[in-house]
């Protein structure tokens, strides 16, 4: 890739293209969107740095301050950190990016892990505007939120343990065909936590491919965190990839970190943070693993490569968000939401960064109009 392949953010005329694509909704039907397959219930909670009173209470700002804290408790020494919860909501990379969606106006179907033989309770409400299949328990987790980032920590078994039989059980081959045919979207979330996902990726192809036109649809992966899998796992995982970029659309995202883990596989690795530093090993990065399109986001811009350009964009960052869990499956929301309505490289990454925006401080998806209304806010296009 040129360097002069390489195109700057945009300032108005970007924001008014964003508008264009979603004005789009009012007028199309978009294609549905068939996702899976973890699911998790989150509990937010704030860790308590100093108690006022049994009602009020300090929290701890940053994860520094709580990592110093536990450092503190070093030596033999004994701490009690007292968690507060704020909030008990649907988890996992797939359920929020599913509900995101839908928000949107978009027909998703999810398959994953929602309970059974009854969903759980708290997807009753996302299960009335989600077509679901539940294929094992969720996990559990308890996102510790600080204003610079959060810590999870999980219960993930029920999760790591789904196979493409658990899928099997709940929907045959064939209705499994009829779901996927008409979609437009394809969206496989979480491989770091879902163990079996490379090869749920291959019998999908084997068993799925077949059936589907000649056209090739987008197909979304964000692996989440991947920093437990072996070298071997991650190997085999690169290896799927471009025998899955041959009947799909392979759109691979990731946040900065968690990008290096799949990097190490094709030998490569992030130089620093800055801009051109990332854009170029996105490309590379990309190039190497044989897909369509790469997707690195984190707190303060984003960036993606496809095969004929390079892009970024800055962030809606806020100092004070409402909440983080889950920032980034609304960033990949957004984005994809861009794929399915047809939108450039350029104008779905500054779609998925203005719906993870509204989210961190709203604390809920967006509606269609939600984001024209944040887009007109924050851009001062009319």
């Amino acid at each position: 890739m040129r360097a002069d392949d390489i195109v700057p953010p945009g300032a108005g005329q970007l924001w008014r293209d964003c508008l264009d694509l979603l004005s789009l909704t009012r007028r199309t039907r978009i294609p549905p969107v068939v996702a899976g397959f973890d699911g998790f219930v989150d509990t937010i909670v704030h860790a308590v740095s100093e108690r006022h009173s049994a009602t009020e209470y300090t929290r701890l700002p940053t994860l520094r301050a709580f990592s110093e804290k536990i450092l503190a408790a070093a030596e033999g020494r004994n701490m009690n950190i007292e968690m507060v919860p704020k909030l008990t909501k649907i988890g996992g990379n797939g359920p929020i990016l599913a509900n995101a969606l839908a928000h949107f106006g978009v027909p998703v179907t999810y398959i994953g892990c929602l309970g059974l033989p009854e969903l759980h309770l708290v997807f009753t409400e996302f299960s009335k505007k989600i077509r679901t299949f539940s294929i094992a328990e969720p996990g559990y987790s308890d996102a510790i939120e600080f204003n610079d980032g959060k810590l999870i920590c999980g219960k993930q078994q029920a999760v790591s343990d789904v196979t493409w039989q658990s899928v099997l059980q709940q929907l045959p081959v064939e209705q499994l065909v009829d779901l996927v045919r008409p979609a437009g979207l394809i969206a496989f979330l979480n491989w770091g936590i879902v163990f079996s996902m490379t090869d749920m990726m291959n019998e999908f192809l084997h068993h799925i491919g077949p059936h589907l036109s000649e056209q090739r649809i987008p197909f979304f992966i964000d692996t989440a965190d991947p920093s437990k899998r072996s070298e071997t796992d991650t190997r085999r995982f690169v290896e799927t990839l471009p025998r899955l970029a041959a009947k799909f659309k392979v759109y691979l995202g990731f946040n900065l970190r968690e990008s290096d883990f799949i990097a190490r596989a094709v030998g490569l690795s992030i130089r620093s943070d800055r801009i051109q530093d990332v854009l170029t090993y996105t490309g590379e990065l990309r190039e190497r693993l044989g897909i369509d399109a790469l997707i690195i986001h984190w707190s303060r811009n984003a960036v993606a490569c496809d095969t004929n350009s390079a892009v970024w964009v800055e962030a809606e960052h806020t100092e004070n968000p409402q909440i983080s869990t889950g920032a980034g499956d609304h960033f990949n929301a957004g984005f994809c939401l861009g794929l399915l309505l047809g939108g450039g490289l350029l104008v779905n990454l500054r779609l998925g960064v203005a719906t993870s925006g509204y989210y961190v401080r709203e604390a809920r998806s967006p509606s269609v109009e939600d984001l024209i209304s944040f887009i007109k806010t924050v851009s001062a296009v009319s």
